[in-house]
């Protein structure tokens, strides 16, 4: 696949705005799961918190910088609010591999540590890899204190080695607020390499939160209104997956995505610009690998 069919994307402005963060902002409610990372993982004293993400935010000269730091903000709806979080704790304790895609700052490491995973078996990939190590900075850590994998790769560039490595060896898969930032052509092929990646054996897990339609499904701006992405219900996420690992041979192997999906509205705070557009919800899903019903 050519590494051609990446985009670096133009976000709606209003929404970019809506992301800066100020001092009422840090302070704010919705910074408060980005707060506790920052004092729980580390060590930062609450008081000195703003002071800190603003350094670290004047330092970087990333290109997604303003979006990238509003990830802390979501921290909590990102990660701790996903029904199968406790369970992928479970499972890195008991030797899962995990893989986070568009791992930004690999903020999802750091909450695992502090709930007591061992990240040894974590891969952390984002095509923007200067995030890395800007995340040190902000995390007060290094690749001795968290000894997890950090790689640059491209979803739509399958002959990297990165995915070479990767591939059959992946028992749980995090990718939040990634599918909807593509059309549905673009969402097959990452939703084929994935299937690639799992170990073809049951329970193998997809998991995320992305912007979903509450009701058509289809494509609708969210990005930019010149690339509209492709948003989901449940019986088109459920055709994704069934297709996608049809595509990669799991049907031969006996197995098929099985999709779970739960709907919930779009945080106030975030309906801005593109955003406030009443066909938009939060959906928050996973795709297990399961026994194979065809033919039955």
């Amino acid at each position: 696949m050519a590494a051609s069919d990446s985009k670096q994307f133009s976000f709606d402005p209003r929404y970019v705005e809506s992301l800066i963060l100020d001092e009422s902002s840090v302070q704010s409610q919705d910074f408060a799961g980005g707060r506790a990372l920052l004092r729980n993982y580390s060590k930062i004293p609450e008081d000195q918190i703003a002071r800190h993400v603003f350094e670290i935010v004047r330092r970087t000269s990333a290109p997604s910088s303003s979006s990238a730091f509003s990830i802390l903000v979501d921290q909590r709806r990102e990660s701790l609010n996903h029904d199968g979080y406790p369970s992928i704790v479970e499972r890195l304790k008991a030797g899962a591999t995990f893989l986070d895609l568009g791992a930004c700052f690999a903020q999802n490491f750091r909450q695992l540590a502090v709930d007591g995973a061992p990240v040894n078996k974590c891969t952390a990939i984002d095509i923007e890899p200067g995030f890395f190590s800007i995340s040190h900075d902000l995390f007060r850590d290094s690749a001795d204190s968290l000894p997890a994998r950090f790689a640059g790769g491209d979803v739509f560039d399958e002959e990297q080695e990165i995915w070479r490595d990767l591939t059959e060896l992946t028992d749980v898969v995090h990718a939040s607020n990634f599918f909807h930032l593509f059309g549905l052509p673009k969402q097959k092929k990452i939703a084929r390499l994935i299937s690639r990646l799992v170990r073809s054996v049951q329970g193998s897990l997809v998991l995320g939160l992305q912007l979903g339609a509450n009701e058509e499904p289809g494509d609708i701006p969210v990005v930019s209104e010149e690339d509209p992405s492709y948003c989901h219900s449940a019986e088109t996420m459920q055709s994704l997956w069934t297709e996608a690992g049809d595509d990669a041979g799991l049907d031969s192997r006996g197995l098929e995505w099985i999709v779970e999906v739960k709907k919930r509205p779009v945080p106030e705070r975030n309906k801005v610009g593109l955003l406030a557009n009443p066909n938009l919800v939060e959906v928050m899903w996973n795709a297990r690998l399961g026994e194979t019903t065809k033919g039955f």
